[in-house]
């Protein structure tokens, strides 16, 4: 998704998904539901008074990335969950094998745990929820956005209002059977967001953030495709207000691969490779399973020349990528070239029906639980490997661009007549 390495894997990973922060602002309007008429700015008020007069609070929902471009769409869905009982009781869990956290605060103590690391830390638990601080809890750089921003915010209004041009109020709309409240909030970088608020408790069921016109007016030495449209959405099936949650939301079972640590850091090898690229070294083994459930193993790739390409159907620099790739693939699959994609998303038919639409013919193996991206250090894609017939790794590319595509072509030729 870029086109050089940055940073750390901690905070690539983290910043990747929370630096998106949904500001709000106020204006005047009007709309009316069950006979009530609010103004944008009286709704909003309530919204925010609602959220802070909670005693308790649990949620399960979803963040759904779409991007449509060229004709295609593409989706990518990440389970969250959130609770919090005061004064200082808390969690929240973002699900996903390699932008993943969680975070538990059971009074006492509070935990904070990486999956893409296998790593944790344990904290003393802080006064009250607002005391919780992502860029301490986390890493440097890591904040909150959406519905969690306003549960963690000692003044969530203060830290919308801030980017936030105008905002009125949309009719109202229906989600699955039931009738809510819609403001429109138009963002300083010309991004806007939809709040669907629930007339009976004013929270928020639903979060539609469009940053179409954000992307598009970025400076780009390349012109956005004219259909392009890229939207993030917060959908929660599940709102608890005021209800006992569990203790059991609020425990935290150390997983076995786990370690403790002091702050989070990459393991000893992936730090190195965060550093520099993996070029002359030997590439890791590894195992995996392609799309139909076969097994491969790199191990048994030797004396072949092997490509490997860490990608996601939500990248853009991956999806211009491919064309290139599947064309190397036809071209030397037959002089000792194979080619791998390998893909984190956990959705096989949707990632079936997009390789169809692409023509990708070349295998795809499946890296579900994020440990080869790990082991290889990955913090940005395309990450594109060449492993030579001796297993070393003799191309390490991050980004995609013309000047890739000929130096990737000229090292398979010179590996594959080694």
């Amino acid at each position: 998704m870029r086109q050089k390495k940055e940073g750390s894997g901690v905070v690539a990973v983290i910043v990747t998904v929370l630096t998106l922060v949904f500001v709000w602002g106020v204006s005047t309007g009007a709309t009316s539901l069950k006979e009530e008429t609010l103004t944008t700015s009286t709704l909003i008020e309530k919204s925010f008074s609602a959220y802070e007069h909670l005693k308790s609070f649990y949620t399960e929902g979803k963040t759904t990335f779409k991007m449509t471009a060229r004709g295609k769409t593409q989706t990518a869905d990440f389970p969250v969950k959130m609770a919090f009982e005061k004064p200082n009781k808390f969690y929240v869990k973002f699900d996903h094998p390699s932008m993943g956290f969680e975070i538990v605060s059971n009074g006492k103590v509070l935990y904070s745990y990486l999956p893409s690391l296998k790593q944790y830390r344990k904290l003393d638990a802080p006064h009250t929820i607002k005391e919780i601080d992502l860029e301490k809890v986390i890493a440097p750089g890591a904040r909150a956005s959406g519905v969690l921003m306003i549960l963690l915010s000692d003044d969530p209004k203060s830290a919308i209002i801030r980017n936030t041009t105008s905002a009125k109020m949309l009719p109202p709309e229906e989600l699955e059977g039931k009738t809510y409240y819609v403001v429109q909030l138009k963002q300083s970088d010309k991004s806007k967001v939809d709040l669907y608020i629930d007339p009976n408790t004013f929270l928020i069921k639903q979060m539609n953030v469009d940053m179409t016109e954000a992307i598009k007016s970025r400076p780009s030495s390349q012109k956005p495709p004219a259909d392009l449209k890229i939207t993030l959405t917060e959908d929660y099936k599940i709102i608890k207000p005021n209800e006992k949650v569990s203790a059991e939301v609020f425990a935290f079972n150390v997983p076995e691969d786990a370690k403790e640590v002091e702050s989070f850091v990459p393991p000893e090898p992936s730090r190195e490779q965060a550093k520099a690229d993996l070029k002359g070294k030997k590439a890791p083994e590894f195992t995996l399973k392609d799309i139909d459930g076969n097994t491969h193993s790199l191990s048994e790739q030797k004396g072949k020349v092997v490509l490997l390409d860490f990608w996601a159907t939500w990248c853009g620099p991956c999806r211009r990528s491919m064309p290139f790739i599947q064309k190397l693939h036809k071209r030397y699959k037959d002089k000792g070239l194979v080619v791998w994609g390998i893909n984190a998303q956990s959705d096989t038919q949707a990632l079936k029906k997009f390789l169809t639409a692409q023509k990708i013919t070349y295998t795809i193996l499946r890296d579900t639980e994020g440990s080869v991206s790990r082991e290889y250090g990955v913090t940005a894609i395309p990450r594109i490997l060449l492993i030579d017939k001796k297993g070393s790794v003799a191309g390490d590319y991050t980004g995609f661009s013309s000047d890739v595509e000929k130096e990737m072509e000229q090292t398979i030729k010179k590996i594959l007549e080694q």
